[in-house]
């Protein structure tokens, strides 16, 4: 019988290598920006994949978590950058704004 604590269908390693690329691009402020500064929703995005993560079991250290999710809390409200051209568009605040609250959901849980 699987453990159901084990992720089904996962690659682990490259899992591995994704979650410890997560966690070596952190900020030192608790969040996560790719263009040079610091976004909700990516910060949202790589809560979430560690949460998930953390859920199958595997090692996220707690303070990494709890410092995105300082950080996360104080700016969970729009405006929200437009980071690739179709957002620059249609600017899809509701969909960010659920990827903050799903990602503050997880942190609670862990």
């Amino acid at each position: 019988m699987r453990n159901p604590k084990e992720p089904k269908g996962y690659d682990d390693q490259l899992c591995e290598e994704s979650v410890n690329w997560i966690l070596n691009s952190q900020k030192a402020n608790g969040s996560w920006g790719f263009y040079g500064f610091s976004t909700a929703e990516e910060t949202a995005y790589c809560v979430q994949a560690l949460q998930i993560w953390r859920r199958y079991g595997k090692v996220i250290p707690k303070d990494r978590i709890k410092s995105a999710l300082t950080w996360l809390t104080n700016r969970a409200q729009p405006p929200y950058p437009p980071l690739w051209i179709d957002k620059s568009l249609y600017r899809p605040d509701l969909i960010v704004r659920s990827s903050v609250l799903s990602a503050l959901a997880l942190a609670e849980e862990g």
